[in-house]
């Protein structure tokens, strides 16, 4: 047998789609680049059943991978946020609106005479230390319902835990998992 140059195209893509999703300047482009990197990250799986299938050994081969995908929370989640994008009409994602947050800084007192919030940051005239905390918006992930199943956000993935729950984290997860398993399938059944 011999690899599939399909295979590594997907993964190649899948790449390129979290590169994107790190630069994406709308809510709406950084939506449609995460349903494309599910499309994509499920189609790896898809086309590895379809090429190394067609080996007799594959059957008993892929066994820990399929019980990975249905139990692990990451690839659970993406495989199902995958579905229910493609197959329902229920949102995968929100967006949150980004915030800024004005108190009184560490002495515990600020008069504020006069303040201005602009591209250029906070100007004015004030007394006292302020603390200024901005949250940036942007797309966040929501638990999927696929099937009549509901699959939380991910917060670990191979009895790991995530640093956060972020798209881009999920989506690089997942890509290095099915780099690895392309490369182990590739090691077992390419001659």
């Amino acid at each position: 047998m011999k690899p599939s140059p399909h295979i590594q195209t997907e993964l190649r893509l899948c790449a390129a789609l979290l590169i994107e999703l790190e630069v994406a300047m709308t809510p709406s482009d950084f939506e449609e680049k995460w349903h494309r990197l599910l499309g994509h990250i499920e189609r790896v799986w898809n086309k590895c059943q379809h090429h190394f299938g067609r080996s007799p050994k594959w059957s008993g081969w892929k066994g820990q991978y399929e019980s990975q995908r249905r139990i692990d929370p990451l690839l659970s989640y993406l495989k199902n946020a995958r579905g229910a994008h493609e197959h329902t009409v229920a949102d995968i994602t929100a967006t949150k609106s980004g915030s800024i947050s004005i108190s009184a800084g560490p002495s515990g007192r600020a008069y504020i005479k006069h303040l201005q919030v602009g591209v250029d940051g906070i100007k004015g005239e004030w007394d006292g230390d302020l603390a200024v905390t901005f949250e940036p918006g942007g797309v966040e992930l929501v638990p999927v319902t696929n099937r009549g199943k509901t699959y939380p956000v991910p917060t670990s993935h191979l009895n790991r835990p995530l640093e956060d729950i972020s798209a881009i984290t999920i989506g690089r997860y997942g890509l290095l998992y099915y780099e690895a398993l392309v490369a182990k399938a590739e090691s077992h059944f390419i001659t």
